[in-house]
């Protein structure tokens, strides 16, 4: 497994929605935590590894692995306020920049239980 860059079509194209959560798939989302580890990222979708899934892996403290999430079909359910921080991308490699974003948001997904 390893990190697609821009432009490969595959980032721009919406995920399919995982019906059931099999072996498969949490050995595909184990993979990615584990890259997303090697990469030293704080989040990372599936379609950054060529698939295309509503997926995404996200540790927003990388020096703790206890706080890793895998969040299968994620919706974002309301969102308030904005904040801007600098950012990188895993699938950008070179650039990084100072991004606005919800200061506060309401998520749902599955996990892999």
């Amino acid at each position: 497994m390893e990190i697609i860059h821009y432009p490969d079509p595959i980032l721009r194209r919406k995920g399919a929605v995982i019906r059931e959560i099999t072996a498969e798939v949490a050995e595909r989302a184990h993979e990615m935590l584990e890259l997303l580890v090697e990469a030293k990222g704080v989040g990372l979708a599936a379609p950054q590894v060529g698939w295309s899934a509503q997926l995404c892996v996200i540790n927003p403290a990388p020096e703790d692995r206890s706080r890793e999430m895998v969040c299968v079909n994620p919706v974002l359910a309301a969102a308030e306020g904005e904040e801007v921080s600098d950012e990188g991308c895993l699938s950008f490699p070179e650039l990084r920049g100072n991004i606005p974003r919800f200061a506060r948001i309401t998520c749902r997904w599955y996990d892999l239980d």
